[in-house]
């Protein structure tokens, strides 16, 4: 939508879109590396996958607006972004199931 120029009541559907997309992003984070890592070192597996995400939260406003300064257009950076995007939820399908996790405390019949 936002490289189609979305305008109008679009752009309040695009905004909504992204908001719900970013706000998801941290809740599925959490779940995919207590899932696939266990909690024995979830706070330290998910500090890193935090600091990546908020990496590329500070830099692709940046390289937005450096395309936009040197093209006058967005379209350069939103064509690799469509590509990492795409690449990422492929990559999230070839994840496969996640271990079921032992508990530490074991039942006492």
């Amino acid at each position: 939508m936002l490289w189609a120029g979305a305008a109008g009541p679009l752009t309040f559907l695009t905004a909504i879109l992204l908001g719900v997309g970013i706000g998801a992003e941290g809740d599925i984070m959490a779940y995919l590396v207590s899932r696939y890592f266990g909690l024995k070192a979830f706070g330290e597996i998910y500090a890193y996958v935090l600091a990546i995400y908020t990496l590329g939260a500070v830099a692709g406003p940046l390289v937005m607006g450096f395309s936009f300064d040197s093209s006058g257009s967005y379209e350069s950076a939103l064509i690799p972004f469509l590509f990492l995007t795409v690449a990422g939820a492929f990559l999230m399908t070839r994840l496969g199931p996640y271990q079921m996790w032992q508990s530490a405390i074991t039942h006492v019949k």
